[in-house]
């Protein structure tokens, strides 16, 4: 009864096609982008350089929005209003 259930479940399943294609014989390889060493201080780390970007230097849609005291009583609060 079991068997039977796992086989009908398998085979109303639709076979996997991937959304993304690559060319054939390129190999996708995940390492961080190097900025310009102008925007930050270099680190190491593994062997590998990461560049460390204070706050600052970033634009504003990627800052952190200010929280109003709302936001910080139910952060305190453990997240009930």
């Amino acid at each position: 009864m079991k068997n039977s259930l796992v086989l009908r479940a398998a085979q109303a399943l639709k076979p996997h096609i991937p959304l993304i294609k690559f060319r054939k014989g390129q190999h996708v390889v995940n390492t961080p982008a190097k900025p310009p060493v102008s925007q930050g201080t270099p680190a190491s780390a593994q062997g590998q350089q990461y560049y460390i970007i204070s706050e600052e230097q970033l634009p504003l849609r990627f800052r952190r929005q200010l929280l109003d005291e709302r936001q910080i009583n139910v952060i305190n609060s453990g997240g009930c209003e």
